[in-house]
């Protein structure tokens, strides 16, 4: 059973990534792309997300030092063990926190691929009627990377799946457990 308490904290690790992803991509827009447009280029990407109908979501490109570098430094700087700085107990204990996030971020990326690997194999054995709905979704990252221009990964339901998936794992056990 799941206690109110841990509920509670999984809303306000939602809250905090859906506020996060906001202000990241305002700051992104309004403030890095006019001071320093090459800057944002450097590791930069669009998102695509589309689900029969229902749910058509498409950001504008967003750079990935705001989303996801300044908050995880940010985080480092919290979980620094200031009062037993010399400990190095405390300092793995640091270092296990800060890492929850990044790990489970990653796991986003292995979610998506290995399902949409699945569904990839599998979707030559399916009947017909399924892989008409199947097309229907749609999960679509492009972006620049290092000077590399329009670097593109497509998924069909397997991605979607893995993206619901990995961005659950993330708030719940990368996001909610540390606060």
């Amino acid at each position: 059973m799941i206690s109110g308490r841990a509920i509670n904290t999984r809303l306000i690790a939602l809250a905090a990534c859906v506020g996060w992803f906001m202000l990241a991509w305002a700051i992104d827009k309004f403030w890095v792309t006019v001071q320093c447009d090459q800057c944002v280029e450097l590791f930069a990407f669009d998102f695509e997300l589309n689900s029969k109908g229902i749910l058509h979501l498409k950001t504008g490109r967003v750079s990935t030092i705001f989303l996801i570098i300044v908050p995880l430094v940010l985080y480092f700087f919290a979980v620094v063990p200031y009062r037993d700085w010399r400990s190095p107990r405390a300092w793995l204990e640091a270092a296990y926190k800060w890492s929850r996030p990044v790990v489970w971020l990653l796991a986003i990326l292995a979610w998506v691929w290995a399902l949409e690997t699945a569904f990839s194999l599998v979707s030559a054995h399916l009947p017909d009627f399924f892989s008409s709905y199947v097309d229907n979704y749609l999960v679509k990252i492009s972006g620049t990377a290092l000077g590399v221009k329009d670097i593109a990964l497509t998924g069909k339901l397997g991605a979607f799946i893995g993206l619901i998936v990995g961005l659950y794992f993330f708030v719940v056990r990368g996001v909610a457990e540390g606060l």
